[in-house]
């Protein structure tokens, strides 16, 4: 899709302001700090708190035009350690169930795996140890509380640059190019 020609054509620029700075850049080779980062397209994510060496509670941005709801995330983490187990958790969702705890389990999109001459692989489903569950912490509406997605995914390669995202993202940018080519047909 878009996203992934983008994420290709900014790495293969060799333009350094083509990327933004990361908020965190690993101290050494032994730093195993996942580098959050959610500042391109649809991406929404506004915080990570690291928990324990390999556990991030993340904080979304509230979706656009309205009053404080979160239902859907879109971020990616670099820095990644093959056969690791990392945990999220999303604490400021919005609804009180999920089709999470119905099976439904998070998009994963590997640059490494994407790359892949003899066998590329895109988008996937991926996570285990999933759970959706009210927490404690005030909602925008009196007198309800926001929920908690958690999730495990275990990485597949050293020093990826990973995407996650509650379903298969599709831009403002992609209905644009969408448009064209119908317009162009």
């Amino acid at each position: 899709g878009t996203a992934e020609k983008l994420i290709v054509k900014l790495e293969q620029s060799g333009d350094p302001s083509a990327l933004l700075r990361p908020y965190y850049t690993p101290e050494s080779p032994e730093d195993t700090t996942l580098v959050f980062e959610s500042r391109f397209e649809s991406g929404n994510l506004a915080r990570a708190t690291r928990v324990t060496e390999w556990e991030y509670d993340l904080e979304l941005s509230f979706d656009t035009n309205t009053n404080g709801h979160t239902q859907w995330f879109y971020f990616s983490v670099a820095n990644t350690r093959a056969g690791q187990a990392y945990r999220f958790n999303i604490v400021n969702l919005y609804k009180p169930d999920s089709l999470s705890n119905a099976g439904l389990r998070p998009l994963y999109y590997s640059t490494v795996a994407s790359r892949d001459e003899r066998r590329p692989v895109g988008w996937r489903r991926a996570g285990e140890d999933i759970a959706y569950y009210t927490n404690k912490i005030p909602s925008p509406k009196k007198g309800q509380f926001l929920a908690t997605l958690t999730f495990s995914i275990t990485m597949v390669h050293n020093n990826d640059h990973v995407f996650l995202t509650h379903c298969y993202p599709y831009t403002y940018r992609d209905l644009q190019l969408f448009l064209n080519d119908l317009e162009n047909d």
